[in-house]
C-alpha cells in the first residue's frame, strides 16, 4: 500500500532535464533577443523570473502537498519589507536577500503551527486571515513601513543595468529551481505527494502528517520570501499592497494556468500570466475579469492546465507516430 500511494504525479511522464534545458536556454538568450527593444521588455522578463520563483514556492505546498494557501502574500510581502529595510540600513544586497528569506520562514514556523492542525478548508481560511493580519500591520505601522506611502528602496549600483539585474535574478532562480527539484524528488517530496493523494493512509502507516506539512509550509515561506526580497530592489518601492490578498491570488492563478502537480507548471503559468496581463492591460483596466473567464475555461477544459494540454498532445503524437 505504501508503494502505491507514494508515487510520482503526472509530471513524472515528462523529461525534467529536457524541460530544464529548454527553459534555461530560452531564459539565457532572452536578453539577446530583446536587446533591440526598449528596456521595458527585459524588465518584464525579470518580473517573469521573480514570479516564477513565487509560483514554485506556492506549488510545493499546494500542487505537491494538497494544501491550498490564500496567504502566500504574507511571506512575499514580508520578504520585500525586510529586504528593503536592510538595504536602506546597510546597502548590502546579500544581507537583504538572506534576511528577506529567513524572516518569513521564521514567521511561518509560528503561523504554520496553527494552520497545519486544521483541515484543508480551515487551513486555507487561516492562511488568508493571517495574511490580512500582516497586511494590517504593514498598513498601520507607519514608523517602520511608512504605511501606504511605501518604502523607497535605494538603487543597487552594480545592478542598475536591467540586463545585469536580469542575469542576477536568473542565477538565483536557477539555483532555487534546482533545490526545489531535489526536494520534490527526495523521500520527503514523495511523502508530500502521498499526503496529497491520501492524507489518512499516510497517517495510518505512521508518518507524522502535520510535521511534514509544517516543514513544507516553512520551505514554501522561505522561497516565497526570497522572491519578495528580490522584488523589492527590482521594483524600487515596497508598499502594503505586496501583502494584500490580491498578491496571494497571483500564485494560485499561475499554478492553475500552468498545471498543479507539475514541477514546471508554475514556470509556464508565470509566463502566461505576466505576458497576458501585460497585453490585456493595454486595452482594459478590468484585466481581472479577463483572467477570471480564462480561469473558468482552463478549469472546465483542462484541469491540469497548460502542462496537461502538452501532455495530452505528446500522448497523441506518440500514438500517431507508433501507428505509422
Amino acid at each position: 500500500m505504501r508503494n502505491k500511494i507514494i508515487q510520482a504525479g503526472p509530471d513524472s511522464k515528462f523529461n525534467y532535464l529536457s524541460w530544464a534545458a529548454i527553459l534555461f536556454v530560452a531564459a539565457v538568450i532572452v536578453p539577446l533577443v530583446l536587446g533591440q527593444y526598449p528596456p521595458y521588455y527585459i524588465r518584464l522578463a525579470s518580473s517573469i523570473l521573480i514570479f516564477l520563483l513565487y509560483g514554485i514556492s506556492f506549488n510545493l505546498l499546494y500542487g505537491f502537498t494538497g494544501f491550498l494557501s490564500f496567504g502566500q502574500a504574507a511571506y512575499f510581502g514580508t520578504g520585500a519589507y525586510v529586504s528593503a529595510l536592510i538595504i536602506i540600513a546597510t546597502d548590502s544586497l546579500f544581507l537583504a536577500l538572506l534576511g528577506g528569506a529567513v524572516f518569513p520562514a521564521l514567521l511561518s514556523v509560528v503561523l504554520g503551527y496553527f494552520c497545519v492542525k486544521r483541515s484543508k478548508l480551515y487551513f486555507a481560511m487561516l492562511t488568508l486571515a493571517f495574511a490580512q493580519l500582516i497586511y494590517t500591520i504593514a498598513f498601520r505601522w507607519r514608523d517602520v513601513t511608512r504605511g501606504d506611502d511605501g518604502l523607497i528602496v535605494p538603487r543597487i549600483q552594480y545592478l542598475s543595468d536591467p540586463y545585469h539585474f536580469y542575469y542576477f535574478i536568473l542565477a538565483i532562480v536557477a539555483v532555487c529551481v534546482l533545490i526545489h527539484w531535489v526536494i520534490v524528488h527526495s523521500s520527503f517530496g514523495h511523502t508530500l505527494k502521498a499526503i496529497c493523494q491520501s492524507q489518512d493512509r499516510v497517517s495510518f502507516i505512521g508518518v507524522p502528517v502535520e510535521k511534514q506539512v509544517h516543514v513544507a509550509f516553512i520551505i514554501s515561506a522561505f522561497f516565497g520570501g526570497l522572491a519578495g526580497a528580490i522584488y523589492a530592489p527590482y521594483i524600487g518601492i515596497v508598499s502594503p499592497a505586496l501583502t494584500h490578498w490580491e498578491y496571494s491570488l497571483i500564485p494560485v492563478i499561475m499554478v492553475v494556468f500552468g498545471g498543479p502537480k507539475y514541477f514546471w507548471g508554475p514556470a509556464i503559468g508565470a509566463i502566461v500570466y505576466m505576458v497576458l496581463k501585460d497585453v490585456v492591460t493595454l486595452y482594459t483596466s478590468y484585466w481581472m475579469i479577463v483572467f477570471g473567464l480564462l480561469l473558468m475555461v482552463i478549469i472546465l477544459v483542462t484541469p491540469n492546465g497548460v502542462m496537461g494540454l502538452l501532455e495530452q498532445g505528446v500522448k497523441k503524437f506518440k500514438a500517431r507516430f507508433a501507428n505509422k
